[in-house]
This record gives structure tokens, C-alpha cells and sequence, in this order.
């Protein structure tokens, strides 16, 4: 009885002390945190989810709750924060939509390439948060100071 007792005890430690340090994110906050406070060529929109998990060619499985901001296609300047079923398979999503990015633009646009090989593409939980913006470290910056208060 002991030994159960003691093995509850350590599980329920156990599960305290890794719930304890994760902070739950709110994805509309913290996208419009990167939008507010983040450095951006010009004004971002707001894109709807259908659009955006076209855009990443994300099935709408993945996702529980999307929230994405675009500059026009003069920039790549773009936030976009998914809560997601599957962070790898969203992760690999994005990666194959930024080296598309980066292709698309070598031609299209040389100058904004610099931005896309500096992008932030950061997993927190269960959340994946992907930002091109003028100032890659102010956006870690933000993100950091989001997940940590």
C-alpha cells in the first residue's frame, strides 16, 4: 500500500511540475502582439483561416484555432500563430511554404529574400508561430516575453 501510495504521490508531483512551467497562449493575442509590436515593410491584414491553411496547404485537420496577418505581395512580411493537433506536420507545412517563398522571390523581388532566410518559425506547446518581419530578433523578443509572463 505504501509503495502505491508513493508512486501516486510522484505521479502527481510529476504532473504539477510540467504543467506548472507552460503557459496556455492565446493565438489571437499573441498574433496581434507580432503585429502591434513587431517591424513590417508596410500595414499587416488580416487573413482569414481558410485562406491561410490554403496558403501553407495545411489540411484544416491540423488546426484548432489560426491567426494570420499578411503585407501585399510586394513583401513577405507575414505573422501567422496556429494551435494544432500535429506541430511537426504543421512545422514541415510551413518550412515547404518558406522555401517556396524564397524561390518565388529570388526572381520576383531579391531584396525581400533576406527577410525569408531570417524568418522565426518557433514551436511553443502545441502552437507553431511563423513571422517574416523587418526585425527577426525584436519578433523572438516579443514571443519570448509573450510565453514567459
Amino acid at each position: 500500500m505504501k509503495k502505491i501510495l508513493t508512486i501516486c504521490l510522484l505521479l502527481a508531483a510529476m504532473l504539477i511540475a510540467t504543467s506548472c512551467g507552460s503557459k496556455k497562449v492565446d493565438v489571437t493575442e499573441l498574433a496581434l502582439n507580432l503585429v502591434n509590436e513587431g517591424q513590417y515593410a508596410e500595414q499587416l491584414n488580416e487573413v482569414g483561416t481558410e485562406i491561410t491553411e490554403k496558403r501553407y496547404g495545411l489540411d484544416s485537420g491540423l488546426i484548432e484555432v489560426c491567426s494570420a496577418y499578411k503585407g501585399t505581395n510586394a513583401v513577405t512580411d507575414e505573422v501567422a500563430v496556429f494551435k494544432t493537433t500535429d506541430t511537426e506536420a504543421v512545422n514541415e507545412k510551413v518550412r515547404e511554404y518558406l522555401d517556396n517563398q524564397i524561390k518565388s522571390y529570388e526572381s520576383y523581388r531579391p531584396s525581400e529574400v533576406p527577410k525569408l532566410n531570417d524568418a522565426v518559425l518557433y514551436t511553443y506547446n502545441d502552437v507553431v508561430i511563423f513571422c517574416v518581419s523587418e526585425d527577426s530578433d525584436k519578433t523572438q523578443q516579443i514571443i519570448s516575453d509573450y510565453t514567459t509572463k
